[in-house]
């Protein structure tokens, strides 16, 4: 499946506004194109069959696109029109409401505007609830504390405050400080995703129409648009030496690497967390242009995932194990066969529901859960006597039974420090397994949950080296002190130097 979306996504990528496409960068968590196109090779297999199968779909573009496949009968359509309208005011109201915010979070962080950063490496991180302003960074550890010379920008994901927060350390900036309030109030309301004729006529024209409608009836495009206007004007501005990142090639990383080469700005995305072999948006393959787009390299943060980019089309020679900031080596964490079961909620909010309806089916049977939000994706339930909320990471509870996770690092973590996991698998979606090979986790649904963790049993845990490996402090060195092309110290706000407001 991985090929047909990667050539598809190629060709969506020719037209301008598909950067703002998840659909167009073959990402399968935010966008499920790559299931319906699974969908659709299934039940083609399944008309040229001997013998009649009923398929029940009440997908109206889905539908559309199955009656054309040889040998499917269909019969009465789902309503679309009524549909695709509510995606467009959705979308717009959406769009328009971020478009507020953004207006406001360029005024509210002008100041952190200087020319001080000019030169200096950067790291462009998200706003992780587990930064601080003491140095600490949630996707680079302590790489502000051991490089002075290093600046933290944040990604516009920041709410205005908690930058403001963090700029406090006087080296760390919101990348909205660079955007214009005026032109979010005038781009991003209208910003979406638009297929060319070609795209929507196509063998997957239905499926490619339902990515579009359902993508713009978010306010996604709107923040993907802000964040490519202001990381340009960030790299005009201030011409960091090197820019290194949470790499995921996301549809707006690739706008950032192909600005930056053409700055002549150093730039190494890192391989900072879990990948797993489902990740199709890491491979070259999924670029219209192929390793232009892709940053002049990979930090990995160990062996085990670098088999999976291998696989996905990254050479060896692109890839250095610079290692792993978030993960440490870990100490054996006790097991009790009768204490709480911990939950890491997904950063999918529809995982997230699904597996706290499992939870709570589970908890009747006199289970007790502790149950931890995604640290950037809070999601409201109602604590009981057998479900209570907890703050604490995995390292911070008390003797546990079992973790219970869906596409989160926690799996991975319990495991490698010897506690029993379960992988949820939820329905209705691919269940993304982001484990690296050879590690094969018990899994569990909504249904079987319940009995999963009274079956459940220890198992050897992975040797930590076989997955990541401990921070070779020369190889960030050298990227950081990697040379670079030096630009005007001006400011592309007004065309002058200083700071400006």
């Amino acid at each position: 499946m991985a090929e047909t979306w990667w050539e598809l996504a190629r060709r969506l990528q020719e037209t301008p506004s598909a950067e703002l496409a998840h659909a167009a960068c073959c990402n399968p968590s935010p966008s499920d194109l790559g299931e319906m196109l699974a969908w659709d090779r299934l039940v083609g297999e399944i008309a040229m069959a001997e013998g009649n199968v009923l398929v029940i779909c009440d997908d109206p573009w889905l539908f559309r696109q199955l009656e054309t496949l040889e040998g499917v009968r269909t019969g009465r359509r789902p309503a679309l029109l009524a549909l695709i309208l509510g995606c467009r005011m959705r979308g717009l109201a959406a769009r328009s409401k971020a478009a507020l915010a953004m207006a406001w979070s360029a005024w509210a962080t002008r100041l952190q505007r200087s020319t001080k950063t000019v030169g200096h490496p950067a790291i462009l991180v998200y706003g992780h609830g587990a930064s601080r302003a003491d140095g600490t960074d949630a996707y680079f550890g302590d790489l502000l504390s051991t490089t002075p010379a290093l600046r933290r920008v944040l990604h516009t994901d920041t709410r205005w405050n908690g930058a403001a927060a963090l700029a406090a350390d006087g080296r760390t900036s919101a990348l909205h400080a660079w955007g214009s309030a005026i032109y979010a109030m005038i781009a991003l309301p209208f910003a979406r995703w638009r297929p060319r004729r070609s795209d929507v006529g196509g063998r997957y024209g239905w499926l490619v129409r339902r990515a579009a409608e359902r993508e713009g009836a978010t306010g996604a495009p709107a923040m993907t648009r802000w964040q490519i206007h202001c990381q340009e004007r960030w790299l005009r501005n201030t011409s960091p030496r090197t820019v290194i990142w949470p790499w995921e090639n996301q549809p707006w990383e690739r706008p950032l690497v192909r600005a930056a080469r053409s700055a002549g700005v150093h730039t190494a995305g890192y391989v900072h967390t879990i990948v797993g072999h489902h990740m199709w948006n890491q491979s070259p393959r999924a670029n219209r242009d192929g390793l232009d787009a892709i940053p002049d390299a990979i930090l990995c943060n160990g062996p085990g995932y670098a088999k999976d980019l291998e696989r996905q089309g990254l050479s060896r020679s692109h890839m250095e194990m610079a290692g792993a900031y978030r993960f440490r080596p870990p100490a054996p964490l006790p097991h009790d066969r009768d204490g709480p079961v911990f939950v890491a909620l997904s950063g999918t909010l529809s995982v997230t529901a699904e597996l706290m309806r499992a939870v709570e089916n589970a908890g009747r049977c006199g289970t007790q859960f502790l149950v931890k939000e995604h640290p950037m994706y809070p999601y409201a339930f109602q604590e009981s006597e057998c479900i209570r909320r907890t703050s604490n990471d995995l390292y911070h509870q008390p003797p546990l039974a079992a973790v219970v996770y869906a596409a989160s690092a926690v799996g991975l973590e319990a495991h490698l420090a010897g506690i029993p996991v379960i992988r949820f698998v939820p329905s209705g979606r691919v269940a993304t397994n982001i484990l690296p090979p050879g590690i094969n986790l018990p899994t569990a649904d909504a249904s079987t949950l319940a009995a999963a963790i009274a079956s459940l049993e220890p198992m050897p845990p992975t040797p930590w080296e076989k997955v990541f490996q401990p921070v070779d402090p020369a190889i960030w060195k050298r990227h950081l002190d990697a040379a670079h092309e030096a630009m005007p110290e001006t400011d592309p706000m007004d065309g002058t130097t200083g700071e400006g407001p």
